[in-house]
């Protein structure tokens, strides 16, 4: 997904690629300075979300994103089981299960409906980058967001120039 967000002109923050130093500070970092944070949702990313450990980084994270920018998250589902977003539960049914889902990126998804299927994803993350833009809920020097690789079901937000750069 990464990649594939990335041929199509978005610059992205992957976790996986990027971390360095204290894990909380560069999630914090990451996402503060992202125009969107994209969500993968797997049934195990939303039981990590919904647990009350304190010390997980999926839940941390995600409510961090929820907090600071709720309007910028945007969901996608990564298994047919989360499909429809009113069958999840949680925070992640709280700030995300309203959202129409724009892309999903499915267990056996052909690669023709891949491809589509990130066609979408990237068009939804501009959109939502010039939502924001436009709302000036983004400083201008402030960075897009995006998503990882499929497997890491996490936030994820990306480095890109917004509103002019």
């Amino acid at each position: 997904v990464n990649e594939e967000l990335q041929k199509r002109g978005i610059r992205t923050w992957f976790d996986e690629q990027r971390m360095q130093g204290t894990v909380t500070e560069e999630m914090q970092e990451g996402i503060d300075k992202a125009a969107t944070v994209v969500t993968f949702i797997t049934q195990r990313y939303i039981s990590k979300v919904a647990s009350k450990n304190g010390a997980d980084n999926c839940r941390r994270e995600f409510l961090y994103a929820q907090r600071t920018k709720p309007d910028a998250m945007i969901a996608v589902p990564m298994h047919a089981d989360c499909s429809f977003p009113g069958l999840w539960s949680g925070p992640v049914s709280f700030t995300l299960g309203q959202t129409l889902v724009k892309a999903n990126v499915v267990d056996g998804v052909d690669s023709a409906n891949f491809g589509s299927q990130m066609d979408a994803l990237a068009s939804e993350i501009r959109r939502v980058k010039t939502k924001n833009c436009a709302n000036r809920q983004v400083s201008p020097a402030s960075t897009a967001a995006a998503p990882a690789s499929p497997s890491a079901a996490t936030t994820i937000a990306t480095p890109e120039q917004l509103c002019g750069g």
